[in-house]
């Protein structure tokens, strides 16, 4: 038989990252002597969220990663395999920002006052997996100058801090938005089938509470779409 190395692995991407892993082979012939065919075995995914450069994998898309090893044992063709579990974790602070913004969401009260008024994307919307970068606008009433936008899943936790008041005025108080870069949103989608987002608003000059919008989900289309 074909053992593969490790079995079952997780793989972090950090901020949109791509990351890497390398793999062995061992041959166990019926004998039960054991011999590295690592060098002589071809790896190959069963998804298209990461590539093989010899035994070295690298994943750039989040979720569950199968690996199939082929190895040739004289006249018999030998099959191993592995599962490789793909996370993508990062957040993100806009410059003009105190780099410890995330601090004013972590631990904070909700405060039902505070909370944005989520604009684009509508309800029900499906998105394409192609659709490049990932915008998210929001109108808030209250006194919130710096928001958080998430973007989560099964194997996705990737945050985005950005100043309020960036929008256009004739959409409402204090218009905002923010965009997950397209590196950032095809890292997400990988093969899951949907994700959820959600802004939450706090006010940098009174810290201590946060307004929390209703997480919405996000349907991916099944395959890119063109036009």
């Amino acid at each position: 038989m074909l053992v593969v190395s490790p079995a079952t692995s997780t793989l972090v991407l950090v901020d949109g990252s791509a990351a890497s892993e390398p793999f062995t082979a061992t041959w166990i012939d019926s004998s039960g002597s054991a011999s590295d065919v690592t060098a002589e075995t071809v790896f190959t995914t069963g998804e298209p969220l990461g590539t093989f450069a010899g035994a070295m994998l690298t994943a750039a898309s989040a979720g569950d990663l199968p690996i199939i090893a082929t190895y040739e044992a004289g006249s018999n063709t030998l099959f191993g395999s592995a599962d490789v579990t793909v996370k993508l974790q990062g957040a993100r602070v806009d410059p003009s920002l105190d780099p410890n913004t995330p601090s004013l969401f972590t631990g904070a009260t909700e405060d039902p006052s505070r909370v944005p008024a989520i604009v684009y994307p509508a309800v029900g919307t499906i998105m394409p997996r192609n659709i490049g970068d990932f915008e998210v606008h929001w109108t808030d009433a209250s006194s919130n100058n710096v928001f958080e936008v998430s973007l989560e899943g099964t194997y996705v936790d990737l945050r985005v801090y950005v100043p309020g008041g960036n929008g256009n005025a004739a959409a409402g108080p204090d218009a905002s938005w923010t965009a997950f870069t397209p590196d950032e949103w095809a890292a997400a989608i990988g093969n899951a089938s949907n994700l959820t987002y959600r802004v939450r608003g706090a006010d940098s000059n009174m810290p201590g509470t946060v307004g929390s919008a209703p997480l919405q989900g996000v349907d991916l289309s099944n395959e890119d779409m063109n036009g």
